[in-house]
């Protein structure tokens, strides 16, 4: 940015993360373009409010520290005009800073605005930094090693976002000569994908150099810059070794100079999201592809793996990978599960001395998603909700009440309660028996108490079990998950896409028997159906030893189907 404008980073902490908003940390630092120009600016105010817990958990701040260091909220706005004057402000996530905290406090207190809307680094960065998985400032500050001490206080986070502005977004900007601040505003709101191209395009020319790599004043090799991204992703390369290409002249440069375009080419190498996809499709060395061959690979799998009919990779993406899709994982929980969530409320609500509006719902699931972001897979979502609804708000709950008990005796409700310590952190990781574990708990709770939910919870513990090849898992998804008595199927394809793998492979006969005459029966119980499943059971006996009990299966399964064509 060789225009020399001078603008200011900012940051603020809230009292809450929902109206009303108070802010009670302002930091702040003064660019001259790239440049930060003398000590930043950081004052605490005392606005003599409630500290939200759930708020106080991430920045730390609470009523005795503020009556202790914070000051009365209109000299430490003057005190801020005095060092922002009427520079554009600039901050990660704007949005927040400018429209919800400060544009707020302006209006409480009767003050102008301080300063003018500038861009937001979070827009930006999604331009500039295509390879990590999400841009808030906790995943660059890890991706590009920021130090700046405790994230989510004001002034820590504002270094953090001065060293990510100075080391990665600038010399990127720099290199498609965006020379103005009124450029980079313009970029930051230009279309992802088109920036993108852009950034790439002249990356791209740094990829098909040979990169001479020296450690002690000795060559090591001659590396491209996609090698070097995939040999300092598995420690090969050390910070200290230094490197040469032939545009460098006689100079040799340090590796840690160059760091920001290596991270930039891991954006031409499959993405975290292509590489867990193609895993989960069943090809293990995504990371080995290309973006475009990544991409080619999964048509191809989608094509071809006929077991994904029955499982879902948008829901269980979310279980097994919550930290690539962080994303799309607080937009599911703050939609689809938000909305079931409040309709149940609706639905089961007493006449209690507060309504819980959609705002202190969303509240709710956000504590929930902070203390575990997978929570609403573990068990009756609804019931989860409840119990943290009456925790943060019971004025909600406080009329003739909403049932938010387990009618389990005690000692059963114990050994669920021990089961689930136990095996969901190891489920979660992929241990194929500890989803079927906690899918056999799910299962059995869910059939004492008729919930749905916890049935739903069930099918998609065993789901993933049974992907893994376990044949319990797949037989207790169509034994007892097709079975109308509980009134609920969680995923009707899923469980019939199972019931089919299972009549089409080998098992001993009497399995194969009770699977098709019981799961067949149950997900189509109509005369074709009935057919096919005693041609199969008896062209079966053709070839295999049958037992008596078995026969006695397929003598009732026969009965049946007379029965539904004379009806």
């Amino acid at each position: 940015m060789k225009d020399g404008k001078k603008w200011v980073v900012v940051d603020t902490e809230t009292n809450t993360l929902f109206p009303p908003l108070y802010v009670i940390e302002i930091a702040a630092q003064l660019m001259e373009g790239w440049t930060p120009v003398g000590e930043p600016f950081r004052i605490f105010i005392n606005h003599r409010v409630k500290i939200d817990p759930d708020a106080k958990s991430i920045h730390g701040y609470d009523e005795a520290f503020l009556e202790k260091n914070g000051i009365n909220p209109s000299k430490a706005y003057e005190e801020f005009r005095n060092y922002a004057r009427d520079y554009p402000l600039v901050a990660h996530n704007l949005a927040f800073d400018w429209n919800r905290a400060l544009s707020g406090e302006y209006e409480r207190l009767g003050i102008p605005p301080i300063g003018t809307r500038g861009f937001c680094t979070l827009m930006l960065s999604r331009r500039v930094i295509p390879e990590v998985d999400n841009h808030r400032l906790d995943t660059l500050k890890e991706e590009f090693e920021l130090s700046s001490g405790r994230s989510h206080q004001a002034l820590n986070d504002v270094i953090c976002l001065v060293q990510l502005i100075s080391k990665v977004i600038a010399p990127r900007l720099d290199r498609i000569s965006l020379e103005t601040f009124e450029m980079v505003d313009k970029f930051s709101k230009k279309d992802t994908k088109q920036c993108h191209h852009i950034i790439q395009t002249v990356v791209a020319k740094d990829t098909l150099l040979k990169y001479h790599i020296a450690r002690q004043g000795k060559i090591i090799g001659e590396y491209s810059l996609t090698d070097l991204s995939k040999g300092i992703r598995e420690g090969h390369f050390e910070i200290t070794d230094h490197y040469w290409n032939k545009n460098m002249g006689d100079t040799w440069g340090s590796l840690s100079d160059i760091i920001h375009t290596i991270q930039l080419a891991r954006s031409f190498l499959a993405t975290e999201e292509q590489i867990v996809y193609l895993k989960w499709l069943g090809f293990s060395d995504g990371h080995l592809l290309s973006n475009e061959q990544a991409a080619e690979k999964i048509k191809i799998l989608e094509v071809k793996t006929k077991l994904n009919q029955g499982r879902n990779w948008n829901i269980e993406k979310l279980m097994l990978h919550p930290e690539i899709f962080s994303e799309e994982l607080e937009d599911f929980t703050h939609t689809q599960v938000l909305g079931k969530c409040y309709q149940y409320y609706i639905d089961n609500a007493p006449v209690s001395s507060r309504h819980a509006d959609q705002n202190i719902c969303r509240h709710v699931i956000d504590a929930l998603n902070l203390n575990d972001p997978i929570w609403w897979s573990k068990g009756d979502v609804s019931l989860i909700f409840i119990s943290k609804l009456s925790e943060l708000y019971p004025e909600t709950c406080n009329g003739k009440s909403i049932s938010i008990e387990n009618k389990l005796p005690l000692g059963e409700k114990q050994k669920f309660e021990e089961i689930i310590r136990k095996f969901t952190a190891r489920a979660s990781n992929g241990d194929n028996v500890a989803q079927l574990e906690l899918g056999k708990s799910y299962l059995k709770i869910a059939k004492s108490l008729k919930k749905g939910e916890l049935l739903d919870a069930a099918y998609r513990w065993l789901n993933l079990a049974a992907i893994s090849g376990l044949h319990e898992a797949q037989n207790l998804i169509c034994f007892e998950l097709s079975d109308f008595r509980y009134g609920f199927i969680p995923d009707r394809v899923g469980v019939r896409a199972w019931a089919k793998i299972i009549i089409n492979s080998e098992m001993p006969s009497g399995e194969f028997v009770k699977s098709g005459s019981g799961v067949r029966y149950k997900i189509n119980p109509i005369r074709s159906r009935l057919r096919s499943i005693i041609s199969d059971l008896e062209g079966y006996m053709d070839t295999q030893m049958i037992k008596e009990s078995d026969l006695r299966v397929l003598e009732i399964t026969q009965k049946l189907s007379l029965r539904k064509s004379t009806e």
